[in-house]
């Protein structure tokens, strides 16, 4: 009956907009999930083809009146006429039988999660002129705000009003009924959009907050599975007396380049006139600050961007994206031929085309020009390959030219570190995004990522090609457990993957690239039917597959290379006819990467069975790093236990709410003990901290973090292993008034069975405990026992002697033992204490290196890397001394993080990998800081400033390394261990002849509790003997050092104006190499009096998106 329904609904369309409207002149067409990627339609009422329309439930009968008229007695929630209500017209092709309809309760739009939500909403801000707008999801009934953004001009209009937050802030807190018939809940039933274009003189629920923060207009259209909510205010250029036209942006595509490829940015680029320009714009905010770590004049390739504009009819990307309506795809060698590269701006390669009227010169002719100045310096044959693949990277269209466009392209490139640039035809423009060339998936993500693609899609394995400046090779592979069983007993001993691994294939430099170098160049999925005879493999690999039985091959682009997938002989694998086979399940990659560097420790794909109304787990995966008690659980994990576990389709828990709403549902720790959780006390005895569900194309992404010391299985050494890291404790004002609460007693007395001490040395209290027994029931045969009428009776056991020792025994010892411990403890907190000076001193000298550096340094390029002035070069120095450090205290296991933070940081893959390769990484990085100092145009005074603090740092260096090396003498450690357990052994002994308790049964928990106590005292010292590894030196690293240090060089960049736009004239060095006078304006041009057709006004600078 539902899709009876959905079917009448689409067979009127038409009508629901010819009122009061034109329509679109495409058709709309129900589509599901997997539709095609542009499949856009520039929609004048802010809903479209991709923003799909939802017909009402059964029960819902449309008014025949002209405007819907509230419950009678009721006044209307909103203000403003609506046309009446018409479902849409039908598709102009029928839907396919075989293809049953998704239910009700399923996301039928883009999952919109992460950077694909900010975007969205930004970039309609952009297309609208809207100060504002708020994501509203559907979450099991409730609607709510999932994501908001407002404008760079709002917030400075809020600034001057003195307001504390924003409306789209304020509003979060607002929940809505789905049923309701307000404004959001009417757009959401029938899927027109609706305008109030006068919120003070409407019935709005939030009317009062909307004129608190200068909202006048507001408009609702639907978006996706919600409603995205827009507006202005009174002081917005932009004032709406009708509803917005703004275009339906293809999100598949936008979701695709964050999730999948991990683009920068995304640029949309609109027709104006005979030319095209940028509308609307995104720059993640982890690129916006990187970009601020190496550069101080603002510039990013978006601004780059809108000081261009490509004609309609020119030979440019944009324009060939819409003439050949495919995606257009330039991929850029950043290491190759960058020796002619840093040379052609000196040359004056701009004065030569414009030199030229056709605004073009042709390759054959360039290479005449540049050829005897090149030559002799490079070398005939080194000139030859370098100039060859740069003019064929330069020459975007393949015409045999290069034009202003095509090289203003590859300069903006090589400026900001671009490797490909996507532009993306749709009905509304093109959409543009680039992909960096020094992305690539982490270790646990490459290993998340090919083990859960590998179950997911029922392959036989998957390998992850990695590029490496112009040559793929295998960085990580999976293979199937039931595919390695076959292969042993067809009597092979490796795989398909493993003999692979030695392949290398130089794909930028091949006349014919393989598959995986097509993949690569074209940045589009290839799949394989029968890779036993398939011309587009390697000879080699088709021989291998024809060993190893593999039948069809998969290869997708990811971040920084390809996954590749596939398939055997037997019934161990599944069996793929097309690529929707394969490829329809797409993991998000950016997720699963922002999830485990995030610290989760799991991650499960669920994925919907639509006959059975059920999720089931379709991939798993678990990291090295989550710690599991062997001797509670030797043959479980919560993985294994969730397995299971079914949750509904459309269910009222996180995963269900997360596929039907398409936004994150994220549960903390506080509700994952709600008995309303069908797996609240699987959570409780896995100790899981919050769980979030992520909606994805082919289901719903789960991820989490087990920690093992939450488990009241986990005890003993593990215990004591486990908590480390959460007794790095970093206190702010409100954690002291917590911590000196006189109900702090209540709190801790309450907790002593709970007690980390207790589960760390359970063993020994339950041993002097089970002594203490022993000796209670011995000497009741011994000596008699009184009974219940407080009569004693004699001795069971006739002769047996009574185990007693004197006290003065233990009141003779006591000083000495509380000596020793004590002695033992101060020795132990003077190493926590004198750490944490050193670590503090290693702070002050870090912020007063990068106080130098501001005062003493110019802003000259350094003549290599990314950084743009020695400032920036020092202040990313000094911060990954500390973390080279901080690696060094805490371990190999840290290392990883060190290698994504190096790259955080700004460094090249060289830089980073001499880092890594150091035997004693954080005296390099101090050598390297000297390095830097060495070379930059310094006094001599203010460098010897410099030099002596980093002497100082040095000399911290060897303080951290003195007291991690060197433990308190082991004598010690081990005379006080055996002191304190003889002595607790025979506690019991002389308890029991003092006690006058009935039966002396006081004597068990008597002893046991003194033993609680002073174990507590010998392992207060155990733990802060070693201090670095309960130090938060993490926050140092991270809030303390590098959040400082940026911020300090943002503050001189504004004291010395570097922060303004820069004209347009003005060109950043960053290339490779940079000849002398480049970036000075010695020999370079100003364009700024260039043709001002082919021109665009230099715009205000981009909104900047805060950093997460």
């Amino acid at each position: 009956r539902v899709g009876t329904l959905m079917t009448f609904a689409m067979l009127a369309a038409p009508l629901a907009f010819s009122g009061f409207r034109p329509r679109p002149t495409a058709q709309p067409v129900l589509r599901a999930r997997s539709r095609p990627a542009v499949a856009g339609l520039f929609d004048q009422y802010g809903g479209g083809v991709n923003e799909q329309y939802q017909p009402p439930p059964q029960e819902y009968q449309p008014p025949a009146a002209a405007a819907v008229p509230p419950p009678e007695g009721v006044p209307p929630p909103w203000e403003g006429v609506m046309p009446p209500w018409v479902p849409p017209t039908p598709p102009t092709a029928p839907v396919p039988t075989s293809t049953p309809p998704l239910p009700a309760c399923i996301a039928r739009g883009v999952p919109l999660t992460g950077d694909t939500l900010s975007a969205a909403l930004k970039m309609r801000c952009d297309t609208s002129g809207a100060s504002y707008a708020i994501y509203w999801a559907n979450q099991n009934g409730k609607i709510m705000a999932a994501a908001s953004y407002v404008s760079a001009e709002y917030q400075q209009e809020l600034k001057r009003s003195a307001l504390p937050t924003n409306y789209a802030d304020a509003s979060k807190a607002t929940v809505l009924d789905a049923k309701s018939r307000g404004p959001i809940g009417t757009v959401l039933l029938t899927g027109r959009p609706l305008l109030v274009d006068n919120v003070a003189a409407s019935s709005l629920q939030r009317r009062e907050l909307a004129l608190k923060y200068g909202v006048n207009t507001v408009a609702f259209a639907p978006f996706e599975d919600g409603v995205v909510e827009f507006g202005t205010t009174a002081a917005s250029a932009t004032q709406w007396d009708a509803m917005p036209q703004v275009p339906t942006l293809p999100k598949e595509v936008m979701r695709r380049a964050f999730e999948e490829l991990g683009a920068l940015y995304v640029i949309y680029w609109s027709r104006d006139g005979e030319r095209y320009r940028v509308a609307a714009d995104y720059e993640v905010p982890s690129s916006v600050n990187a970009r601020l770590r190496r550069r101080s004049d603002g510039a990013s390739i978006i601004s780059n961007a809108r000081q261009r504009t490509f004609p309609v009819d020119g030979t440019g990307p944009v324009a060939m994206a819409v003439k050949s309506g495919e995606e257009q795809v330039v991929c850029f060698g950043l290491e190759d031929g960058s020796e002619v590269a840093s040379k052609l701006p000196v040359l004056g390669l701009f004065d030569l085309i414009d030199a030229d009227r056709s605004g073009a010169i042709e390759i054959a002719e360039l290479r005449d020009y540049l050829g005897d100045e090149l030559r002799d310096e490079l070398g005939g044959e080194r000139y030859l390959g370098c100039i060859s693949r740069l003019f064929a990277k330069l020459d975007v269209d393949g015409d045999g030219y290069i034009s202003r466009d095509e090289l203003a392209l590859a300069q903006a490139a090589m400026d900001f570190g671009i490797k490909t640039i996507h532009f993306v035809p749709f009905d509304g423009g093109v959409i543009e995004y680039g992909v960096a060339g020094e992305a690539e998936l982490t270790d646990v993500t490459m290993e998340a990522t090919l083990k859960m693609q590998c179950e997911a899609s029922g392959a036989a394995y998957a390998m992850y090609w990695k590029d490496t400046r112009g040559v793929a090779v295998v960085a990580g592979s999976y293979i199937n457990p039931a595919h390695t069983a076959q292969m042993l007993i067809n009597g092979k001993k490796l795989s398909f993957a493993e003999a692979s691994l030695s392949i290398v294939k130089n794909w930028e430099g091949a006349p014919l690239p393989c598959a995986v170098g097509k993949v690569l160049a074209t940045r589009k999925p290839i799949f394989i039917k029968d890779a036993k005879s398939s011309s587009e493999l390697a000879p080699q690999r088709v021989l291998a597959a024809r060993e190893y039985g593999i039948d069809s091959i998969c290869m997708v682009p990811v971040l920084g290379g390809v996954v590749e997938y596939g398939t055997s002989d037997g019934a161990c694998t599944a069996t793929w006819e097309r690529f929707e086979d394969a490829g329809s399940d797409g993991l998000p990659k950016a997720e699963l990467n922002k999830a485990f560097r995030g610290g989760a420790t799991y991650a499960i794909f669920w994925k919907p069975d639509y006959r059975n109304g059920k999720y089931a787990m379709a991939a798993n995966f678990e990291t090295s790093a989550q710690s599991l008690s062997q001797q509670a659980c030797p043959k479980t994990t919560y993985v294994a236990e969730c397995a299971t576990f079914a949750p509904s389709i459309g269910g009222s828990g996180p995963i269900g709410i997360a596929g039907s709403s398409g936004v994150s549902v994220t549960v903390d720790t506080d509700r994952l003990t709600d008995r309303s959780l069908q797996r609240s006390s699987l959570f409780q005895d896995w100790g899981i901290g919050a769980i979030t569900c992520v909606p994805c194309n082919g289901g719903v992404l789960e991820y989490g973090t087990v920690t093992a010391d939450k488990r009241g299985s986990t005890i003993g050494p593990e215990f004591q292993e486990s908590q480390r890291p959460y007794r790095r404790t970093v206190f702010t004002g409100p954690d002291w008034v917590k911590h000196r609460s006189a109900k702090r007693f209540e709190k801790v007395m309450g907790s002593t069975l709970t007690s980390g001490i207790l589960r760390a040395r359970y063993k020994e209290v339950a041993f002097v405990g089970a002594v203490a027994t022993f000796v209670v029931c011995w000497n009741t045969l011994a000596a008699g026992y009184v009974d219940f009428d407080n009569l004693p009776h004699g001795a069971l056991v006739q002769h047996l002697p009574l185990l007693n020792i004197p006290t003065t025994v233990f009141t003779l010892t006591s000083p000495s033992l509380g000596l020793l411990l004590v002695f033992r403890t101060n020795a132990c907190y003077a190493r926590w204490d004198n750490s944490r000076r050193v670590w503090g001193d290693i702070i002050n000298k870090c912020r007063s290196l990068v106080r130098q550096a501001n005062t003493f340094m110019h802003d000259e390029y350094p003549g290599h890397g990314k950084f743009q002035d020695w400032r920036r070069r020092t202040a990313a120095e000094t911060s990954a001394f500390t973390r080279c450090l901080r690696t060094f205290l805490r371990g190999p296991e840290d290392d990883q993080n060190l290698r994504v933070e190096l790259k955080t940081l700004g460094f090249t893959p060289a830089e980073v990998d001499g880092y890594m390769a150091s035997s004693n990484r954080q005296c390099y990085a101090l050598q390297q800081l000297g390095t830097t100092i060495g070379k930059a145009s310094l006094d001599g005074r203010d460098r010897s400033r410099m030099d002596t603090t980093l002497s100082e740092l040095c000399d911290d260096v060897g303080a951290c390394e003195r007291i991690f090396k060197t433990p308190i003498p082991i004598i010690y450690t081990r005379h006080t261990s055996r002191f304190v357990g003889f002595w607790l052994a025979l506690l019991p002994l002389a308890i029991y002849s003092v006690d006058p308790s009935w039966n002396h049964l006081l004597t068990i928990p008597s002893v046991m509790a003194i033993t609680f106590f002073l174990l507590g005292i010998e392992e207060l010292g155990l733990q802060i003997e070693e201090p670095f590894s309960i130090l938060p030196m993490e926050a140092f690293c991270d809030a303390s050092i590098g959040a400082v240090l940026y911020d300090m060089v943002l503050a001189e960049d504004k004291a010395r104006g570097l922060d303004r736009p820069q004209p347009k004239g003005w060109r950043p060095d960053l290339l490779p190499a940079q000849p002398k006078g480049w970036g000075s304006g010695e020999g370079t041009r100003d364009y700024s009096q260039d043709d001002a057709a082919a021109t665009v006004p230099p715009p205000p600078a981009p909104a900047a998106v805060a950093p997460a």
